[in-house]
C-alpha cells in the first residue's frame, strides 16, 4: 500500500511541475503578445481587430460601440475596402 501511495505522490509532483511550466510560457506569451501590439488600425472611423475578426467604431458623444464581424454583409464589404487600401 505505501508503494500505490508513493507512486501517487510521484504522479502528483510530476503534474504540478507541467502546470508550473505551462503557466510561465503562458506568461511569456501573454507578455510578447502585449509588447507585439501597441495600436490597432483604424478604417473609415472603425478600429480593426483582426484577431476577433471585427470592425469597432466608438461614439463618444453617446457612449456606444458599433461591432461589425468580418463575417456579415457589411464586414465582408468593409473588409474588402480596407484590404484594397492596404495594397496601395
Amino acid at each position: 500500500m505505501e508503494g500505490n501511495i508513493d507512486e501517487a505522490i510521484k504522479i502528483l509532483e510530476k503534474l504540478l511541475e507541467r502546470s508550473e511550466k505551462n503557466k510561465t510560457n503562458t506568461q511569456l506569451n501573454t507578455q510578447q503578445e502585449v509588447k507585439m501590439v501597441k495600436e490597432l488600425p483604424t478604417f473609415k472611423g472603425y478600429t480593426v481587430d483582426q484577431r476577433l475578426r471585427q470592425f469597432r467604431k466608438v461614439d463618444r458623444k453617446k457612449p456606444s460601440i458599433d461591432f461589425v464581424d468580418f463575417d456579415s454583409e457589411e464586414g465582408r464589404e468593409l473588409l474588402e475596402q480596407y484590404e484594397e487600401n492596404q495594397e496601395e
